[in-house]
C-alpha cells in the first residue's frame, strides 16, 4: 500500500473516530438533561401531592393526644383515601405535567395503592419500577441502556412518615410518581 493511501486511510479513520466521540458526549448531555427534566417534573409534581395530604390531614378533626399510634395512622388513612378532591389534584399533576408523569399513587405502609390518578389502582399492590434517580446516576451507558433497550415506566417516591415516633420504621405514605 501506498504511503499516500495509508495517510488518507489513518485521517479517514482519525476524523470518523472524533465524530463518534463527538456524537457520543453530545448524546451523553442530552439524555442527561433529559432525565434531569423528568426527574424534576416528577419530584415536583410528588412533593405538591405530599404538601395536599399534608394539609388535608391537618384539615381534619383533631386527634386525642393520647391516641395509640396506629389509630391515628388509621385516621389518616381515611383521610387520604375518601378525599375526591385530592384524587382530582393527582390526576390534574397527572395530566398538567406533560407525557413524563404517567401515573401518581398514594401508597400505605402495607404496600397498597390507597389513591391513584388511575382509579382502577386502588387497592391493588403498588408497582414496583426502576429508580429514575438510578437511571439518572447510571452513567452515561446505563442510561443509553434505559433509554435505547427499555421500554418500562419509572418511578420515584417521596415519603411520608411521623417525624420523632421510635415505633415509626417506615413512612406511612409513598407518593409514587
Amino acid at each position: 500500500m501506498k504511503l499516500r493511501a495509508r495517510l488518507m486511510a489513518l485521517s479517514i479513520s482519525t476524523v470518523a473516530l472524533i465524530v463518534t466521540l463527538l456524537f457520543a458526549l453530545h448524546l451523553d448531555s442530552l439524555t442527561s438533561n433529559w432525565l434531569d427534566s423528568a426527574l424534576d417534573r416528577s419530584t415536583g409534581a410528588g412533593h405538591e401531592i405530599q404538601r395536599d395530604i399534608v394539609s388535608r390531614i391537618s384539615d381534619a378533626p383533631p386527634r386525642p393526644p393520647d391516641e395509640p399510634i396506629e389509630e391515628t395512622k388509621q385516621a389518616w388513612k381515611q383521610v387520604v383515601a375518601t378525599d375526591q378532591s385530592l384524587t382530582d389534584a393527582m390526576v390534574e399533576q397527572a395530566a398538567g405535567r406533560s407525557a413524563s408523569i404517567v401515573e401518581i399513587n398514594i401508597i400505605g405502609e402495607d404496600g397498597h395503592v390507597i389513591a391513584s390518578s388511575i382509579p382502577s389502582r386502588v387497592g391493588q399492590a403498588a408497582p414496583r419500577r426502576e429508580d429514575l434517580q438510578t437511571i439518572r446516576d447510571s452513567g452515561f451507558l446505563g442510561r443509553l441502556r434505559a433509554i435505547v433497550k427499555s421500554r418500562n415506566d419509572y418511578e420515584i417516591r417521596i415519603p411520608l412518615g411521623m417525624m420523632g415516633e421510635r415505633q415509626q420504621t417506615r413512612p406511612i405514605f409513598d407518593v409514587q410518581v
